[in-house]
């Protein structure tokens, strides 16, 4: 859903860093369990979104995939890893 909605508007540090639960867009995109636009937003805009951002709760992306059990997002969050 904030992917589709984020893809009618311009990029930018804002919408990408922003989420409703206070991380950025791959704290959304790990719980709607979308490899594809993850994987698009790391490789396109790495150099501005924080991959090991934490959310309100403690949370990071790949914390967040670890819960759910999604090893696709679990590998690719961590060869993403810096």
């Amino acid at each position: 859903m904030y992917f589709s909605i984020l893809k009618r508007v311009n990029y930018n540090r804002f919408a990408l860093n922003y989420s409703p639960c206070k991380g950025n867009i791959l704290h959304t995109l790990v719980k709607e369990n979308n490899v594809s636009a993850i994987n698009q937003v790391i490789n396109r805009y790495g150099n501005v979104i924080d991959i090991n951002k934490k959310n309100i709760y403690g949370d990071t992306p790949l914390s967040i995939a670890i819960a759910l059990n999604n090893r696709k997002i679990i590998q690719l969050l961590s060869s993403k890893q810096n």
